[in-house]
């Protein structure tokens, strides 16, 4: 970006002319170069909104956060789809009915009989498994591996979807709880079940993989106790570009959003609204308040400098924006930073 109308301490960057020119901006015979800096800095927000894509519609940080999680949730639901239905048709196969002994469940249940009382949880695994025959109680009233009718591989993954359906991600004793539980499950019966089953699991890992194991993404595509995001739309873009979230949460997010399949475009158009929002977040957070300027928002180099260097020091920058557009804002701070050293 090229800036013709330089002041001399500018041009030079001479300490002395600098600290001349400082002293004459705070007088009236200055008010000639206050003109020019206010005009630079226009230029300056003019450069940064350029970087905008003209396929950003989004007005606000929060029509930013409706359009960015519904991409994802499309995504989401239709591989949520894809599981559902081979579990299905397993389900409907003879492979369904194979007998399956549910020994890692079982022990995992009596290694932990106190949290069977007192967790919800687990006392909820303990009843539904009693109560569908997949495990019968001893004299003890400890739980133990029944060998029934009903203890089929298709009641077994009903009973997992059950347990799966009772986890709440604001609560991380039955996060933690329910995903052992899960994990015994999946120990006893990975190997049952044929050809269906296993592609049944196959999508179901991938789909753990992709939207369950990296938190950010869970939280942008799960629903809280009240049954509203986890994430607040207009939290969105804070959320992804803050110190907490990880450049590989990023990077796994880009891929999915930009992944080929039936939503290809909603994602593009979604990664191209985050840019927006990005700049936009940075040029926000760059702007101040200048009395001895007439009291209205001017452009803070240092801001302009501080927030960059953050996205680009956690390595998100090209992440978000891609080497090129990256080294674009690169340079341009350095053109703000030579311009307004203060």
């Amino acid at each position: 970006m090229g800036i013709n109308n330089l002041t001399l301490a500018q041009a030079t960057r001479d300490p002395d002319d600098v600290r001349r020119e400082d002293l004459l901006s705070k007088t009236k015979s200055g008010e000639k170069l206050l003109e020019i800096y206010e005009e630079q800095r226009i230029m300056l927000l003019s450069a940064i909104d350029k970087f905008i894509d003209d396929d950003a519609k989004a007005d606000s940080k929060s029509d930013f956060g409706e359009i960015f999680s519904e991409a994802l949730e499309r995504k989401h639901t239709r591989e949520k789809g894809r599981v559902k239905y081979l579990y299905k048709t397993a389900r409907k196969s003879p492979e369904g009915n194979e007998k399956v002994l549910m020994k890692n469940f079982a022990n995992y249940l009596n290694r932990n009989e106190p949290e069977v009382e007192l967790n919800k949880i687990m006392k909820f695994a303990r009843k539904a498994a009693i109560k569908t025959g997949v495990l019968s109680k001893n004299e003890n009233g400890d739980a133990v591996t029944a060998i029934a009718s009903k203890n089929s591989l298709k009641n077994i993954e009903e009973l997992r979807k059950a347990i799966n359906k009772q986890i709440k991600l604001s609560d991380s004793t039955s996060t933690y709880y329910g995903g052992q539980l899960k994990r015994a499950i999946d120990r006893d019966i990975e190997k049952s079940g044929g050809k269906l089953y296993k592609e049944a699991r196959a999508a179901r890992r991938k789909l753990a993989i992709e939207y369950e194991n990296v938190a950010l993404v869970n939280k942008l595509v799960e629903k809280g106790k009240d049954g509203e995001p986890i994430i607040n739309a207009e939290k969105t873009v804070d959320e992804l570009v803050k110190q907490g979230t990880s450049r590989a949460s990023l990077i796994h997010l880009k891929k999915l959003l930009l992944a080929p399949g039936q939503h290809k475009e909603s994602g593009r158009l979604a990664w191209t609204e985050f840019q927006a929002a990005v700049i936009k977040h940075i040029r926000d957070k760059s702007l101040t308040t200048d009395q001895s300027e007439g009291g209205h928002y001017k452009l803070s180099s240092p801001r302009f400098h501080a927030e960059l260097k953050k996205l680009k020091v956690s390595g998100k920058l090209e992440v978000i924006f891609g080497k090129k557009t990256a080294d674009e804002l690169l340079t341009l701070d350095k053109v703000a930073q030579d311009l307004f050293r203060r």
